[in-house]
């Protein structure tokens, strides 16, 4: 009913919307909680208003196609690295543990070395293991079904107003704090959003950029480009817009939202904001407290 709630704040004065009932009308509005600051503004209004946001942050749907294409290989040129890295530390683990075997045998089996000797070479070996397995766990970088996750969240960003619209308020919450991380401001003048900061994934969808920029400069040159905006802003990056923006393109048709989508959406927007370290970039892969950080 009030999913933008606490979410949107106040232009004037900066404070979160709380939101109640006129019980005659039967309708819902949202109000400033700074007393004396009479910002009111239907529930009706503001929802419309807000989808109209997500409209302009909308991949167009005749993009979708090319722009999957794009978001697939700039992963594999941003993971390339640590997908070499971690063929070379498989191997490194299978010699390992043909050493290992051997050793066992050579104690148990053929009786060929004495208890002190097995034990020395047995504690190094799993120690070297152990190692091996810890940087594999730092490099891994697969995502199964990697097509289907790009495909899913390029779709998404094609219809996150009707998504939205139709979806119910725990959804909607989730939606909006995963493109707006830090929410966004109502300025009643105007009547009009502005917000300073887009969830990255949405604003490289949205722009073309993942297509515009690799197409004419290659991948390489895009990594390098999103490596300082990464390092600059840690986890979440953002785009920054200047002055308030005014939508006014028409709803799509009504589809339901699911939290695979939304997690698929997280998935390719988090390992896409962490490319190998040489192209500037110290964030690790398999850090879980991040990774559901951005899953909200």
């Amino acid at each position: 009913m009030l999913p933008l709630k606490v979410f949107v704040r106040c232009g004037d004065c900066g404070q979160p919307f709380t939101g109640y009932l006129v019980k005659k009308k039967d309708l819902y509005y949202y109000k400033c909680r700074t007393a004396g600051c009479k910002c009111n503004v239907s529930a009706v209004k503001m929802h419309d208003l807000f989808g109209k946001e997500l409209q302009r942050l909308s991949v167009k749907p005749e993009l979708i196609t090319s722009i999957s294409y794009r978001l697939e290989s700039f992963y594999h040129e941003v993971t390339k690295d640590q997908s070499e890295l971690q063929v070379e530390l498989k191997k490194q683990l299978g010699e390992l543990d043909k050493k290992i075997d051997s050793l066992q045998e050579n104690y148990y089996v053929l009786k060929e070395i004495d208890k002190m000797t097995f034990e020395k070479f047995n504690v190094r070996y799993h120690n070297e293991r152990f190692n091996i397995e810890q940087k594999l766990a730092d490099c891994s970088v697969s995502i199964s079904n990697l097509t289907n996750y790009v495909k899913e969240a390029v779709s998404f960003s094609a219809k996150l107003n009707t998504v939205w619209t139709s979806s119910n308020v725990s959804i909607k919450e989730r939606m909006q704090n995963l493109i707006f991380p830090k929410g966004i401001f109502y300025d009643r003048k105007k009547q009009s959003f502005r917000t300073d900061e887009v969830n990255f994934i949405f604003s490289l969808l949205s722009s073309g950029s993942i297509g515009c920029e690799v197409e004419k400069k290659g991948l390489s040159a895009f990594c390098e480009h999103l490596a300082p905006l990464a390092e600059r802003e840690g986890f979440e990056p953002s785009v920054h817009f200047k002055g308030v923006r005014r939508f006014s393109k028409p709803f799509l048709s009504a589809t339901q939202a699911s939290l695979q989508t939304l997690e698929g959406v997280a998935k390719i927007g988090y390992y896409l904001k962490v490319p190998n370290q040489k192209k500037g970039l110290a964030l690790k892969l398999n850090d879980p407290r991040q990774f559901q950080a951005f899953l909200l």
